[in-house]
């Protein structure tokens, strides 16, 4: 899930989309689902923003995301088999000290008193079914897990399998309609293989008992996944599957990447948690840059443009209002400072010369420096000018995109082919 983040925030960061983010952190909403109330007090909220992706941690709730960015969006999430996913988190989390015993101990053990807590009220069992908005109480009971799988197929247009990650990202491209550089990754916080807790066949067979209500979720969207798959088509797909194995080996040369401990990278790319995989190599070109960015450092550089660009947004309103407030009081002192003279004579009967220090002076009748004031005939020709110029300006932008093969209409968070 941290790849296909990293996915979605290059496709951002690329076309300026606006992410949903809190004021600062990388969740929204630890222990309990999310709700707007969550971004209410960011500058981009103030700014009355619109969003166009919503990627990071949360405990899912599909009303108020929709809420969030509006209809028409593409919902798309990840699974992955439950076993290795809670041996990885058992690691990562560091499970084994919470719960006070190795991992082959904890798969055969009664699930009774610590053994059947969450770790900060929201890491453990069943955590996938957890992240979809399901309690622990709930997931007990079969009819409500039924349910909220029957809910998630309907809510998301893809669900991908970590396992088949490589065809799940063709099948990510081909819903979306973008092209391999965007689909291109690296494989983010990751743990070295060596470093997994290690698991008996028994103990395998434990631990999948104890998840079982995840295993319907997986097995379930292993089915509707093998489905899409044979709907692409295995030829096609094999080709495509071999264009992208081409790019990912060519940006690897280009930006001299190769696999190392994460503490010996740079800062920005060193990756939270135990005996993590980092990547050394090309930090100058931005695309091998942002390719294997860690999470928090690449969450906090998009905050920061999103922030620049909501107090923009901030001050070009801020300027109107303050514009038009400057008129008025302009207006207004204009009328009580021009007196109306009755008598423009002196004693002696000669014309009184106009004063050279007033402070405001009539406007000429037609000035032609102000567009305003023209006559009606040249106001109309140069609307038209600048009417023929938007247009050539806005086919010329399209018969660009068109050459292109296709063009992108705006649906949600992500972009929808439309040719």
């Amino acid at each position: 899930s941290s790849t296909v983040q990293n996915i979605l925030m290059r496709f951002a960061l690329h076309n300026s989309l606006n992410i949903v983010f809190p004021s600062q952190g990388h969740y929204l909403g630890k222990e309990s689902p999310y709700t707007r109330k969550l971004i209410s007090d960011t500058k981009w909220a103030e700014a009355n923003f619109s969003y166009d992706i919503f990627a990071l941690h949360t405990i899912w709730n599909q009303d108020e995301v929709e809420k969030t960015l509006g209809a028409g969006a593409t919902y798309i999430t990840i699974l992955r088999d439950p076993v290795e996913l809670f041996q990885s988190l058992w690691y990562y989390i560091d499970l084994k000290s919470f719960y006070k015993s190795d991992l082959e101990t904890f798969a055969h053990a009664p699930k009774e008193g610590l053994l059947s807590e969450r770790k900060s009220n929201r890491l453990g069992r069943n955590q996938m079914l957890w992240d979809n908005g399901m309690t622990s109480q709930e997931m007990d009971d079969p009819a409500a897990v039924a349910r909220k799988i029957k809910e998630i197929e309907n809510n998301f247009h893809l669900i991908m399998i970590s396992d088949r990650f490589d065809e799940s990202l063709i099948l990510l491209k081909d819903l979306l309609c973008w092209d391999f550089q965007d689909i291109l990754s690296l494989r983010l916080n990751v743990q070295k293989s060596s470093k997994k807790a290690a698991l008996s066949r028994e103990g395998r067979d434990a631990l999948a008992e104890y998840l079982s209500a995840d295993y319907k979720l997986y097995n379930h969207f292993q089915r509707i996944f093998q489905q899409k798959i044979d709907k692409f088509g295995q030829q096609r797909m094999k080709n495509e599957l071999k264009i992208l194995k081409e790019q990912e080996e060519r940006i690897k040369a280009e930006c001299k990447l190769k696999e190392v401990a994460s503490k010996e990278v740079a800062k920005e790319r060193q990756t939270w948690g135990k005996d993590m995989i980092g990547y050394a190599g090309n930090n100058d070109n931005p695309i091998c840059r942002y390719l294997v960015m860690s999470e928090l450092s690449f969450v906090d550089h998009l905050r920061k443009l999103q922030l620049k660009r909501a107090l923009a947004t901030l001050g070009r309103t801020n300027n109107k209002v303050h514009a038009r407030r400057s008129t008025r009081r302009q207006q207004k002192s204009m009328r009580n400072s021009v007196k109306t003279k009755t008598n423009n004579s002196d004693k002696t009967g000669r014309e009184k010369p106009l004063s050279t220090d007033r402070k405001f002076a009539r406007k000429p009748r037609h000035n032609r420096n102000d567009e305003n004031d023209l006559p009606n005939k040249e106001k109309h020709e140069r609307s038209r000018s600048k009417s023929a110029n938007k247009g050539r300006k806005s086919r010329k932008k399209m018969a660009n995109k068109q050459r292109q093969g296709f063009f992108y209409e705006k649906v949600g968070h992500l972009f929808s082919c439309v040719n």
